[in-house]
């Protein structure tokens, strides 16, 4: 999943043996909050929750959960929040056995993905970490609504950032990765629009990162799922 500018959304299918990108859909004018996005444990079915806001209005608009066949966003099943009924009207609710598929929060997700909780490397609220080699630790610090927020609105509420930690003791900080995680024993992190891929770490960290793809050029284009049969 990729938030761009304008409150747009897009979705990717990443193949991470082949690491190629396979575009699905973009959303536009919506909040979709990622931390609350999940896969199922098959890989056939994708939960997000998203809100379509009242730009004259901040508390105002409809808000909605949504289980949708990845790489797409276009809903199967449709559970409304606030003031989502004209939406709820054109789509099933979720099954019941369906939504045990989903973690409940972005905290089980992590625990299920091998994160632990971990001691403060920031003024991040949360900070999970995760063994990437036998040498280096990678910290995700979850920021959210910190005093960096307060005191400068221009950042994001919720954004992460991440620390390199080397088994003596060294913190490389990386402000800037927005996401990190390891894959087959590699780092694989996203900065700047961009994805990458270090394959080896040495003493002194990432050793020549390879960029998988580039976001930066991404435009705004109405793509219809397979299984979209409305007309």
């Amino acid at each position: 999943m990729l938030r761009g500018p304008k409150r747009v959304t897009a979705t990717y299918l990443w193949d991470l043996d082949r690491d190629t990108f396979q575009l699905g859909q973009m959303l536009r004018n919506n909040w979709l909050q990622c931390d609350e996005s999940d896969l199922s444990a098959d890989g056939q079915w994708f939960s997000y929750h998203a809100a379509t806001p009242c730009f004259d209005d901040a508390v105002s608009g409809s808000g909605y959960h949504v289980v949708s066949r990845p790489p797409f966003l276009h809903a199967v099943y449709l559970d409304p929040g606030y003031g989502a009924k004209e939406e709820a009207a054109l789509y099933p609710p979720t099954p019941e056995h369906l939504r045990h598929e989903f973690c409940a929060n972005v905290f089980s997700s992590l625990s299920r993905e091998g994160w632990t909780r971990t001691d403060p490397e920031s003024t991040a609220r949360w900070h999970y970490s995760k063994q990437v080699t036998k040498r280096w630790r990678l910290v995700r610090c979850m920021h959210n609504s910190g005093p960096e927020y307060k005191k400068d609105r221009s950042l994001p509420a919720n954004y992460n950032s991440h620390v390199l930690i080397r088994d003596d003791g060294l913190r490389i900080p990386k402000p800037d990765w927005e996401w990190a995680d390891r894959d087959q024993g590699q780092l694989v992190f996203g900065t700047k629009g961009q994805i990458l891929r270090a394959q080896h770490l040495n003493r002194d960290g990432p050793v020549e990162p390879r960029v998988l793809f580039d976001f930066r050029d991404i435009r705004f284009q109405r793509i219809r799922a397979p299984y979209d049969t409305q007309k």
